[in-house]
C-alpha cells in the first residue's frame, strides 16, 4: 500500500486558522468602535463563523494525523 498525501490535510488547517485569524481581527475591530443592534448582529455573525472554522480546522488536524498514523502503520 503507498502513502498519502497527508499534507493537503495540514495546508487545510492552516488555511482555516488564517480565515480564523483574519475574523478575530474584524472582531476586534468592531468591537473597538460603539455599538449598536446591527454592529452587534454582526458581531454574533463572525463569531458563529469563526466556531464554524474552527470546528473545520480542528476536523483537519484530525485528519492530517490520522493519515500519518495510517502512513506509519502501513511502513511497519
Amino acid at each position: 500500500m503507498g502513502f498519502k498525501d497527508c499534507s493537503k490535510y495540514e495546508r487545510k488547517a492552516n488555511s482555516y486558522k488564517e480565515e480564523i485569524d483574519l475574523l478575530d481581527d474584524r472582531i476586534n475591530d468592531l468591537m473597538s468602535i460603539p455599538t449598536n443592534p446591527k454592529t452587534n448582529q454582526h458581531i454574533q455573525e463572525l463569531r458563529v463563523k469563526r466556531k464554524t472554522l474552527e470546528k473545520k480546522r480542528v476536523e483537519a488536524l484530525d485528519a492530517h494525523i490520522l493519515c500519518m498514523e495510517s502512513n506509519a502503520n502501513d511502513y511497519h
